[in-house]
């Protein structure tokens, strides 16, 4: 019971220094790649290194004397309620639910996997999609409703996406979500995981705009697409209008 004590606070205690570090440090820096890598080798700290302890060794005790303590429990025996293990079994549950719902997700992203067609656009694959869905990413596959958009955005969707493929950005999303499942009664872990898909689109402008397109066309598409109102599955990276201001401000601020 204690050792789950322990490593339940010792993940959270990290996540929440990692998420503290990031607004002191690197919030309104420009180095999102950087930041990148720390939000990153944060969170898979935070999750593997209570496992990875060295467990100390408790030596057996030396042959002497054996002192007899009588249990004098059953002369009185008051027992009180434990509630501890009843927070246990409430943690758990909850865990158990929202791992579920993670998983299902995925159920939901195979569909519009397999419904969807293989398609290509100035040399670049895409999964054409039969339903109305924001463009998204997830791992290698892009997919985008091509009858909502029109040559121009295209582009301007196909430069965006094609970059957080080409980087696995799907891996730091996975592993954020994969934090609040775990920590979900924590509001830091989840602005953690926020900070994590915020700073991927940051740095995927940052690329696109490096790429050579135009800012005012570029940012002009992504209002267009953000308020078109489709719906979006969680897992992959999208274009999110939520946090589409501060995207703005942070492609019109100055280099660190």
């Amino acid at each position: 019971m204690n050792s789950f004590w322990t490593t339940l606070i010792e993940i959270n205690l990290i996540l929440s220094v990692v998420y503290t570090g990031y607004i002191i440090l690197l919030k309104n820096l420009t180095f999102f790649r950087w930041t990148r890598v720390y939000l990153l080798g944060g969170m898979l700290t935070g999750l593997v290194y209570p496992f990875l302890k060295i467990q100390r060794i408790i030596p057996p005790p030396a042959e002497g004397f054996n002192i007899v303590i009588p249990d004098i429990s059953q002369v009185s025996q008051v027992q009180s309620y434990d509630y501890s293990q009843w927070i246990v079994y409430t943690v758990s549950a909850t865990f158990l639910l929202l791992s579920l719902r993670f998983l299902i997700r995925f159920f939901s992203l195979g569909e519009i996997h397999f419904a969807s067609d293989r398609a290509e656009f100035n040399g670049r694959k895409f999964r054409n999609t039969h339903q109305q869905v924001n463009p998204f990413s997830f791992w290698k596959w892009i997919y985008i409703h091509r009858e909502s958009h029109s040559d121009f955005e295209m582009n301007q969707i196909m430069a965006h996406e094609y970059i957080h493929t080409r980087e696995r950005h799907t891996l730091d999303v996975l592993v954020a979500e994969i934090c609040t499942v775990v920590c979900w009664y924590n509001p830091l872990v989840r602005l953690l995981s926020k900070a994590v898909k915020d700073n991927l689109e940051f740095l995927t402008d940052a690329e696109v705009l490096y790429s050579g397109i135009d800012k005012i066309s570029y940012q002009h598409s992504l209002v267009g697409i953000s308020l078109s109102g489709f719906p979006q599955p969680r897992h992959g990276n999208h274009f999110a209008f939520k946090t589409l201001k501060r995207r703005i401000r942070m492609m019109n601020k100055e280099q660190s």
